[in-house]
């Protein structure tokens, strides 16, 4: 017979144990078939977000954020800031290099910051 393989992506949204249940049917040449498996899995926390501070300098806005990795192994960051349509996003060079290059150890806290026009 023939097999499949399928990738299941799925956003979670809390942290705690889950359980992906993945039910078969299939039939053979003589009655149709089914089977159940339960895959338990745990979840935690990948990503602390704190120190969300906004300031202005003469006529910019900025914002920065601090994120901690939260996970056992290294974690790179692909951090989107997406301002609502009265501001434009400028580069900051606190953010430039391997601040964004680079992945964050376990437990490491980084700082980012946006400024706005």
């Amino acid at each position: 017979g023939a097999h499949k393989d399928f990738s299941v992506e799925y956003p979670l949204q809390t942290s705690g144990p889950h359980a992906l249940m993945c039910n078969v049917n299939y039939s053979d040449d003589k009655e149709a078939r089914t089977f159940r498996k339960v895959f338990k899995f745990p979840v935690g926390n990948t990503v602390s977000i704190s120190g969300v501070k906004i300031w202005t300098i003469s006529d910019h806005v900025m914002v920065g954020v601090d994120l901690e990795n939260m996970m056992k192994s290294s974690l790179l960051v692909d951090l989107n800031f997406c301002p609502s349509s009265n501001f434009r996003l400028v580069d900051v060079p606190i953010n430039k290099g391997e601040v964004w290059q680079k992945a964050m150890a376990p437990d490491e806290k980084r700082r980012f910051v946006f400024r706005l026009l």
